[in-house]
């Protein structure tokens, strides 16, 4: 498999997803558009699905990369979504896209006005969202679950986590790690870059 997607997502669940103000992301997400830099790549607009039972919830659309707080699946989490512009092997882009969630889900902890917007780490869904690339079947969990898994190791104490297959086959590939849980955010970052540059 050399042509690899560009559409991925990764999601880390809140840690409380059950106390969710979802219309007080809609400031911080338009002040990071004002202030720009707080995630990479061009962020354009905020759009508000939170109405939307188990919907994307409250995103912020960017030119390479969309994020949100998602609830789809009825668990609320910080989600990333690449969208173009991604290198490497697949390991290599999983990484980035779950790196990318987590900085998105560290600036979110850096605000004060959504103190119930906090990711645990030890757990995360990865989708691959190219259904000609990988269909959700179990042969595609065997030919590229490893890749994922190794993408993962530095978020499991570097061993590559077991992965449980997640949806039907009309539904895009997903998979959720159970991860060994790093000590914090920083951490979890730290870990990925670092396996990223070795």
């Amino acid at each position: 498999m050399s042509d690899f997607p560009a559409r991925i997502s990764a999601k880390f669940f809140l840690r409380d997803g059950g106390d969710v103000d979802a219309p007080a992301l809609i400031p911080v997400f338009h002040e990071w558009i004002r202030r720009g830099g707080v995630v990479s790549g061009l962020v354009i607009d905020v759009a508000d699905y939170h109405h939307v039972p188990d919907g994307p919830g409250v995103m912020l659309i960017g030119h390479e990369w969309d994020r949100a707080v998602d609830f789809t699946g009825g668990r609320a989490g910080v989600l990333s979504v690449s969208k173009r512009d991604l290198d490497g092997s697949l390991s290599e882009r999983v990484a980035a896209v779950v790196a990318d969630a987590l900085a998105a889900a560290s600036a979110l902890a850096g605000e004060p006005s959504v103190p119930w917007a906090r990711v645990g780490l030890d757990e995360v869904e990865v989708t691959i969202l190219d259904r000609l690339f990988a269909p959700n079947t179990p042969e595609s969990l065997e030919a590229i679950g490893p890749e994922i898994a190794a993408a993962l190791a530095p978020l499991n104490d570097g061993a590559g986590p077991g992965l449980e297959q997640v949806g039907d086959t009309r539904r895009p590939f997903k998979v959720r790690a159970s991860l060994a849980g790093a000590p914090d955010l920083a951490a979890a970052l730290e870990g990925l870059r670092a396996s990223a540059v070795a």
